[in-house]
């Protein structure tokens, strides 16, 4: 029997997800609608091949108004909001049906494991370790960042979205006084498939609906730290990020990871008094993984090689598989003339994110310093396979001299 469960998907050009996301949920849920906002692309077509319904409507720079409209069509008592370039993996369809069971729950807020072939220290990283091999073939990335999102809910008239991007529900959960539950159903998302050049477009979009979200809601947390957040990645305007933090933290003092948002905007701007006493508040709220590694590169920067080896050894003993870490363990063995030390620390990070240019470079200079000439060589090859690189390109030649002598 089909879950009485109507999986809503928003859609644009997604011809090339959008098959991997339906597939799951077809001979499992009872209604599949598809919002199509303009797609050019075979989008709609695969959508009604797989037995979805298909509407149409323009963004007019509101995504809310989309998600609303799709509540508006269902016909079922729980709705499951989606993007077309989401999945849920197939062996986790089945669970909702305990989730949409418990009484007096209205909204379940969700894991995303977002893929990427890059990692950032304002979203947790975390490498594939073939936990969904399905899904981690498909996205072709080393690994993900964690996020949240509540995409499971009742159909139910107080139940709305607001803000134009980053839509959500919490504020009418809050208002309303309704349940929200967590559930550990990872859903995977793969918007990076579609290339880097794409994604900075879409975060530059953003930020002019997320100006608009805080004209509108000058006092709500959230919608400064998604404009933070989609000013580092795009490296657009840190000025403004700073000016959005200095108007963020007075709203939530006691968040770390609002703290951590500044110490990361005051760092990019080079302002490292301030992003020490930013980081310093963030851990002392709470400790994670990441704030601590920033306070661990920050020590680092003002060469206290002491109290920077304490950070991120604590960084490692919350999160073992964090790269950034490994690699600023390895900086700070070569400075310590570890060379050997750091070559085994540059390795390990390596090997979880086999892409990191920062860790290659690192560790192609230290197997030179220590005469491993033909491990370097290999290194400056694999950084030039990933991007072009004058300084390896040269490299390659001094070390291809060397080893012909």
């Amino acid at each position: 029997m089909k879950l009485p469960i109507s999986a809503l998907i928003l859609a644009k050009n997604e011809e090339k997800t959008i098959r991997f996301c339906i597939a799951p949920l077809r001979d499992h849920v009872q209604e599949i609608i598809v919002c199509d906002t303009g797609s050019k692309d075979k989008s709609v077509a695969i959508a009604r091949s797989l037995g979805a319904k298909v509407m149409k409507m323009k963004l007019n720079n509101d995504f809310a108004v989309l998600r609303n409209a799709m509540i508006e069509k269902a016909s079922c008592p729980w709705l499951l909001q989606m993007d077309a370039d989401s999945r849920i993996a197939p062996r986790d369809v089945t669970h909702l049906r305990r989730l949409i069971s418990r009484r007096n729950v209205y909204a379940y807020d969700f894991p995303r494991h977002n893929y990427t072939n890059d990692f950032g220290l304002f979203s947790s990283w975390h490498p594939c370790k073939k936990e969904y091999p399905q899904e981690e073939r498909f996205s072709k990335m080393p690994g993900y960042y964690l996020s949240s999102q509540i995409l499971l809910f009742r159909k139910d008239s107080r139940l709305k979205y607001v803000f134009p991007v980053h839509e959500s529900l919490r504020p009418a959960i809050n208002k309303h006084g309704l349940r929200l539950a967590k559930s550990a159903i990872p859903f995977h998302h793969f918007e990076l498939n579609k290339g880097m050049a794409r994604h900075r477009r879409k975060h530059l979009f953003y930020l002019r609906l997320e100006r608009k979200t805080i004209r509108r809601w000058p006092k709500e947390p959230a919608a400064y730290a998604n404009l933070i957040r989609d000013v580092l990645f795009t490296k657009n305007n840190l000025r403004e990020a700073e000016i959005a933090g200095k108007k963020l933290t007075p709203l939530a003092p006691g968040n770390a990871d609002f703290w951590f948002l500044r110490a990361l905007v005051a760092m990019c701007l080079k302002k490292w008094h301030e992003a020490d006493r930013f980081i310093s508040k963030s851990t002392k709220i709470k400790a994670s993984g990441d704030n601590l590694c920033l306070k661990g590169w920050i020590e680092l920067k003002k060469n206290r090689l002491d109290e920077a080896e304490l950070f991120l050894r604590r960084t490692i003993q919350k999160k073992k598989d964090n790269p950034l870490a490994l690699n600023l363990l390895g900086v700070l063995k070569e400075r310590s003339n570890k060379p050997l030390e750091a070559i085994r620390y540059f390795t390990r990070a390596i090997r979880i994110f086999p892409v990191y240019e920062d860790a290659l470079l690192n560790r192609a200079a230290k197997y030179e310093q220590t005469g491993q000439y033909k491990k370097a060589l290999s290194d400056y090859h694999r950084l030039i396979a990933l991007k072009p690189n004058a300084f390896a390109l040269r490299r390659i030649k001094i070390l291809a001299h060397l080893l012909r002598r």
